[in-house]
């Protein structure tokens, strides 16, 4: 009796267990899929600065909070299986594409921000943003298996730059309220990616062996862009977390 009273026990424990894992990823699945919706919302604030930055304020607080709550959600959730850092590889991917993208077009208005006045006020943001984010990064690295911790270090360290690099970018010595952004960094990234755009609109309408050259260099860009470190480096934690799973 006290035997199968045991086995009961045990049974309803690896149940209850179950069942608050599951929750859990479920949770942490939310925070990312929020973060992620949250950021793409400060990215089309960001698009649409026209001078005015009372949207890209409103916008960047809603992620700051989204971020910060997110984080004690994290904090709060149990450990996570190595399968559970797997089902979380695409939806982090996902946020860090858009993390870099909205990265880019800040960087691009950097002219614009100096032009109105508003380093300071961006500075701040970005600073907050950054902090709150590095903070978020290491909540979740913590519940993931030690095996795996390290290999998420590496994974999440593109985002982490990427955050560091745009704190830097919006500094007061590179950025200074009614500058003109003097060493035209910003300016001549943006107008890198629409001559780009430009160009290769205009030898698509060409009927020239021009535009087969072009197709075929856009073609093997795009191949190069795939074989990129960041999209080895993840293909490497795709496989290693595939093969540790099944191994359990």
């Amino acid at each position: 009796m006290r035997l199968a009273t045991s086995a009961t026990v045990a049974l309803l424990a690896a149940s209850v267990a179950g069942e608050l894992t599951a929750r859990d990823l479920g949770a942490v699945e939310n925070v990312i899929t929020q973060v992620t919706a949250n950021v793409e919302a400060l990215d089309t604030a960001v698009n649409s600065f026209n001078g005015s930055i009372q949207s890209v304020v409103a916008a960047s607080e809603t992620l700051i909070s989204s971020i910060t709550n997110g984080t004690q959600t994290v904090d709060d959730s149990s450990q996570l299986s190595s399968e559970d850092a797997y089902n979380l590889l695409s939806p982090i991917y996902t946020l860090q594409t858009k993390g870099e993208a909205l990265a880019s077009d800040l960087k691009c208005q950097r002219p614009a921000i100096e032009k109105s006045s508003l380093c300071s006020q961006t500075r701040e943001q970005v600073t907050k943003i950054n902090t709150v984010s590095q903070a978020l990064v290491k909540a979740a690295i913590a519940k993931i298996p030690n095996g795996l911790q390290s290999m998420s270090t590496q994974l999440s360290q593109s985002l982490t730059d990427e955050l560091n690099s745009v704190q830097d970018y919006f500094s007061e010595s590179n950025c200074k309220d009614g500058g003109s952004d003097g060493n035209g960094t910003a300016t001549a990234a943006c107008s890198v990616s629409s001559g780009v755009a430009t160009t290769t609109s205009s030898v698509q309408s060409s009927s020239s062996p021009t535009a087969t050259s072009s197709s075929s260099s856009t073609s093997q860009q795009g191949a190069a862009d795939e074989l990129s470190p960041k999209g080895i480096l993840c293909i490497a934690g795709v496989l290693f977390l595939s093969v540790f799973t099944s191994l359990m």
